[in-house]
């Protein structure tokens, strides 16, 4: 009886006591790793090269018009910013290196919820309705 309850002890202990699970772990699934986007032209590729250096604003590379965003800090803990053409927006994330970080364009988490249906005004506090939003 004692042994068997030493053994049970000794598991529960174990199991508590365990390190976290490896990031081989966590993204077992292709769909689960963070994600990057290639750049799909020359200017792209231009821009991934230089953005960490460029204002924000319009700036054309490569015969390409950019519209870049403001730099922000992202919870990741990369550096990232908006990249508008005439033809998509996209978002551009550095890589953790301090010393020379590498951007790639990565999948906008926000995109899918741009992409939904507005949703409806919700009902005000006071359980009034507000009038349609413009």
């Amino acid at each position: 009886m004692c042994l068997r309850f030493a053994v049970a002890l000794v598991s529960v202990l174990t199991a508590c006591g365990a390190t976290g699970p490896s990031e081989s772990e966590i993204y077992y699934a292709a769909a689960l790793r963070p994600g990057v986007e290639l750049a799909t032209t020359g200017g792209e590729r231009t821009l991934l090269n230089r953005i960490g250096e460029l204002p924000s604003g319009l700036t054309t590379l490569d015969g390409e018009s950019f519209e870049l965003g403001g730099l922000y800090a992202a919870g990741s803990g990369r550096t990232c910013r908006r990249v508008r053409t005439a033809r998509s927006e996209r978002l551009a994330c550095s890589g953790r290196e301090a010393e020379s970080p590498t951007w790639n364009f990565v999948p906008d988490p926000f995109r899918a919820s741009a992409d939904a249906a507005t949703p409806a005004v919700p009902a005000a506090y006071d359980e009034t309705v507000p009038a349609e939003a413009p």
